[in-house]
């Protein structure tokens, strides 16, 4: 116990890492069962522990415990607050527009971004350019302009017109007034069973007050109905649609509303709001050495993935749409 309470008073401290922690715990005598020292992920374990100020969870639920406890909440919070200050994610000074999304062609290897600046007697230019480090030693480097070019044009691909985006939009309203609708005389037929189930079981108790019904015929009647009333009642609170109207309508427009002004949006941002647009657009960006110069493919995301691959389809086509077997609920 007074050993665990130093551990604690010298992490709240905030002045060592956790290999020294772990270090000063070996030190004063903490130690693994076959007397090593403990590893940083022990020394975690330890130091973000509610038991140890008197609180713990057992079945689900909190309790307080009876024991003094070995340190205090304050020492603990103070604790809790040094490590989560340590586990910060530190932002790059300098983020590219294609961090994370370039792959080389021939090695499958990551492109890392890079920032070269160039003094003259008038100004300071600054080249950005992406490398490949790879296990095939593809040294090949590609300015970011060749990049943004390519992006750009499968932005300027990706936009439909008014005419047909409002056409996907009343599709999208009538698809979900359909199912609406559908699920409706469901949840009714449903209903009207629980009525009648009721309607049954009051008339059964009737019969059993009456003596017309002996008391183990009622039990067992009533037992197979309050079952099945159950069961309908469950399936009644689940299709019920956890999406109202409007809701879904305006998830529909967003990647509508996105891919029109996606080109302007990408021309104005910053290199951190291009790489945020391009990860929510791509799944993959593939660059690679062809014979007249640079090739860059691509794998988008769904829905943008059907446009890109079908071009501006025809407002009958259903490749527009959701598949039939999609519902109103949102994914697990």
């Amino acid at each position: 116990g007074p050993l665990i309470r130093r551990l604690f008073e010298e992490a709240a401290k905030g002045e060592m890492s956790l290999r020294d922690l772990a270090c000063f715990a070996f030190e004063i005598g903490v130690h693994s069962r076959t007397g090593k020292r403990v590893g940083k992920s022990q020394i975690v374990n330890v130091l973000t522990n509610t038991i140890y100020f008197g609180v713990f969870d057992w079945g689900g639920v909190t309790y307080e415990g009876k024991y003094p406890p070995l340190i205090s909440r304050s020492l603990f919070e103070r604790v809790q607050r040094v490590l989560g200050n340590r586990n910060r994610p530190k932002k790059n000074k300098f983020i590219f527009a294609f961090s994370g999304l370039l792959r080389c062609a021939r090695c499958g290897g990551m492109l890392s971004g890079d920032r070269k600046r160039k003094k003259t007697t008038k100004a300071e230019h600054v080249f950005i350019y992406y490398s490949c480090g790879g296990r095939l030693g593809c040294r090949t480097f590609y300015p970011e302009r060749v990049f943004d070019s390519e992006v750009l044009s499968v932005l300027q691909s990706l936009q439909i017109d008014e005419a047909v985006s409002s056409w996907i939009q009343a599709e999208l309203a009538s698809w979900y007034d359909a199912a609406i609708e559908r699920d409706g005389n469901d949840q009714r037929q449903r209903e009207q069973r629980i009525a009648h189930l009721r309607a049954r079981m009051r008339k059964a108790w009737e019969e059993k007050s009456d003596g017309a019904m002996d008391e183990a015929t009622y039990r067992a009647f009533v037992a197979d109905w309050q079952a099945e009333i159950d069961a309908l009642s469950i399936a009644v609170a689940l299709d019920r649609p956890a999406v109202d109207r409007t809701t879904f309508l305006r998830a529909g427009a967003a990647p509508l509303e996105l891919l029109q002004a996606a080109p302007a949006l990408y021309l104005s941002q910053p290199a951190e709001e291009k790489n945020a647009l391009c990860k929510i657009l791509f799944s993959n960006l593939t660059v690679g050495e062809v014979k007249n110069g640079r090739s860059l493919s691509s794998t988008l995301h769904s829905p943008f993935d059907v446009l890109v691959g079908n071009g501006p389809l025809p407002p009958e086509s259903e490749d527009w749409l959701w598949r039939e077997d999609s519902n109103l609920r949102p994914p697990d």
